[in-house]
């Protein structure tokens, strides 16, 4: 028993994890009982006190004021003996069940997370897994002109309607090509690459080929490569153009002037530009174009409807 508030706070200080219960009168030297009070509030371990007050007051508003910083039962004097060890019972039952109750959502708590983390690692693992397949299956995209003419392939001019339709067909013949092959990969890989060499020249608008596939229809895997893919042929040199300066490379996929790919894969085009230029000047040194080429300036959006039209813009 402590002789005042003050004593008291220094008892609770040094003792407060063998405390279950605290009787507080409100009336004491030194330091009263709200002071006692307020000062538990500031106490992390304060909050998990079971406090009854005893007091002669009956001001409802001094009751409220007591539950209000953290009283769990108010009993006014004179009182019952065993009426105040019912009510001590009571509260360090409730006070005891509700720890319990905390300390068992702490631990649940405690193995959601660290299931959490292990999902979230596992997600990493599977993300860096795919983004792998993708960027080793990404080389087979174009295994299918293997199978298109020289003469249509290395064509310096314009592609007649019939050469471009005839040019198109390297996308189903490389998902046949890729079929034919077995126990080569595992499903994964095939899977991936069959979906790179047959949809990456599918459009977002669906105005692309060979299935006119839209939107989401088209897999991740074909959209990222075709962005790539396009990228590619715009700053490198073709038997039908010039290389075109990154930044006009960039401006023109951006702009869908070039390819309509979707909102995500442009943020994350846009996000990686930079690494893109360095791959780019890698192949060219940091030299770059002083005036936009001869095919840029005639371009129209001939790149953005996938026509036979003006080499220069024509990606396949």
């Amino acid at each position: 028993m402590a002789e005042n508030g003050k004593d008291a706070m220094q008892i609770l200080e040094s003792h407060y994890q063998e405390i279950a219960l605290l009787m507080l009168d409100l009336v004491m030297p030194v330091m009263d009982g709200f002071a006692v009070l307020r000062e538990l509030q500031k106490r992390p371990w304060g909050k998990e006190l079971g406090i009854i007050i005893i007091s002669s007051e009956t001001a409802v508003k001094v009751e409220s004021e007591c539950f209000d910083l953290g009283a769990a039962d108010f009993v006014r004097r004179p009182f019952d003996n065993q009426l105040v060890k019912n009510r001590v019972s009571n509260v360090i039952s409730l006070y005891q069940t509700q720890m319990e109750l905390e300390q068992k959502v702490q631990r649940q708590m405690e193995t959601l997370q660290k299931q959490y983390r292990l999902l979230q690692l596992q997600a990493e693992k599977l993300r860096r897994s795919r983004s792998n397949v993708i960027v080793s299956a990404s080389a087979l995209h174009d295994i299918g002109k293997i199978a298109i003419p020289d003469a249509i392939l290395l064509k310096p001019g314009k592609l007649t309607r019939e050469e471009f339709e005839h040019m198109k067909t390297h996308t189903t013949k490389g998902g046949e090509i890729l079929n034919n092959i077995k126990n080569v990969w595992d499903e994964e890989y095939g899977k991936v690459s069959y979906e790179i060499c047959r949809y990456h020249h599918e459009r977002y608008d669906g105005n692309g080929y060979p299935d006119g596939l839209k939107g989401e229809q088209i897999p991740v895997s074909a959209q990222i490569v075709a962005v790539a893919d396009v990228y590619d042929a715009l700053v490198n040199e073709r038997v039908y153009k010039s290389a075109y300066p990154k930044e006009i490379a960039f401006q023109m996929i951006m702009t869908g002037e070039c390819g309509v790919f979707s909102p995500k894969i442009l943020d994350s085009f846009w996000s990686v530009r930079r690494e893109f230029e360095k791959y780019r000047n890698h192949k060219y040194g940091n030299r770059d174009f002083q005036t936009e080429p001869e095919e840029y300036r005639n371009t129209g959006d001939t790149c953005g409807t996938h026509s036979s039209g003006n080499r220069g813009i024509l990606f396949l």
